[in-house]
């Protein structure tokens, strides 16, 4: 009898491991005002003026209208596939 007392007093005691449901999402990670703004301007002068910046540069020292294209969205590319990068599980 003493077993089962302590089993049961054990479960009820036992922390709720159970995932969310299907309707419960986690918060988002808080995140200040700042650090989003530095984020967005980071993302936009990477994305969107890196590659005009290096298009301007390439067309004026004499690179063909389509070569600078070519090289500048690869630029862009690069740096988007390198920030979707996902790191290795730590252990």
């Amino acid at each position: 009898m003493h077993t089962q007392d302590a089993a049961a007093q054990s479960a009820r005691s036992a922390p709720d491991t159970q995932p969310p449901g299907p309707d419960e999402q986690p918060a988002p990670p808080a995140r200040s005002r700042g650090a989003a703004l530095v984020g967005w301007v980071v993302t936009i002068a990477l994305n969107v003026v890196a590659p005009i910046v290096t298009y301007n540069a390439l067309h004026d020292h004499g690179w063909s209208e389509f070569s600078a294209l070519l090289v500048s969205g690869c630029l862009a590319g690069a740096r988007q596939r390198r920030s979707l990068r996902v790191a290795p599980p730590s252990r």
